[in-house]
């Protein structure tokens, strides 16, 4: 299971949430801009479906594009479409990682921790 996000401050919560990916980072960055509680608020949805590091940058690259718009529109309505691709891509379920499985998921992934 992924650790609990570290909630001390907006730069501890996007490393946490980056897991190390350089380009989630910079999804993370320009989710944050130019309104950084909006953009908080989508790291929080993205935390609760469970969709951190490669996948983070799965959503954003492959499923809308490099549209950072879009792939906003997409963590609000949590979209089961980017949900799934974000799955087909990162998602093995003969492969566990550290004794887990990390798969994207509507909601509650937040919960389970």
């Amino acid at each position: 299971m992924r650790q609990k996000i570290q909630m001390t401050g907006l730069v501890d919560m996007s490393v946490s949430i980056a897991e190390g990916n350089p380009g989630a980072a910079t999804v993370i960055a320009e989710l944050l801009k130019p309104e950084w509680e909006d953009g908080m608020m989508k790291l929080l949805h993205l935390d609760d479906m469970n969709i951190r590091g490669s996948q983070i940058w799965v959503g954003y690259k492959d499923y809308c594009g490099e549209d950072i718009n879009a792939f906003r529109e997409a963590i609000a309505a949590r979209d089961p479409l980017m949900i799934a691709k974000i799955n087909e891509e990162c998602y093995h379920p003969d492969l566990e990682y550290d004794g887990y499985k990390e798969e994207a998921v509507h909601n509650g992934a937040s919960f389970n921790r």
